[in-house]
């Protein structure tokens, strides 16, 4: 599994400066670097193939609204649905990225469309695991966690 962690973090951290072009920095693997006041929102895609599982990005709204401003290439990118597509499109390219890190090219694997939800604090509490990595991205924090059917 520890393998599989260093390549989470690796691709996540080239996808979001890469496509995402935020600056990034490590975080604790801890909730603490996010604001428990602010709602949170989930991006979540499922993947099946030869292996089956979902990833996770756990956000809040700056984040968001940072991601869709750098994407549309516009400072004052519009709160809502821009934000809600950009996360969406970056939980896409990153679990693409990661699979293919992981299984190679030739791999085939059917991607459900990722799905956004806003969720309180409790419920990310329950997403933190050995499985997540976090960064500061653009000095705004973002988490990734997937886990895996069958283990």
């Amino acid at each position: 599994m520890s393998d599989f962690k260093t390549i989470i973090y690796e691709v996540s951290a080239r996808i979001l400066e890469d496509w995402g072009m935020m600056m990034v920095d490590p975080a604790p693997e801890e909730t603490q670097i996010f604001d428990f006041n602010e709602p949170f929102y989930l991006a979540t895609i499922q993947f099946h193939g030869l292996m089956s599982g979902r990833y996770t990005v756990i956000c809040q709204k700056a984040f968001m609204q940072t991601l869709a401003a750098n994407l549309l290439g516009d400072d004052q990118a519009e709160d809502g649905k821009d934000s809600l597509d950009a996360l969406k499109e970056m939980a896409n390219v990153l679990c693409g990225n990661l699979l293919t890190e992981c299984y190679g090219e030739d791999a085939v694997f059917d991607l459900v469309l990722p799905e956004v939800t806003k969720v309180d604090g409790e419920q990310v509490k329950q997403l933190f695991s050995d499985r997540t990595v976090s960064y500061l991205a653009d000095d705004e924090p973002v988490a990734v966690t997937f886990d895996l059917q069958g283990e």
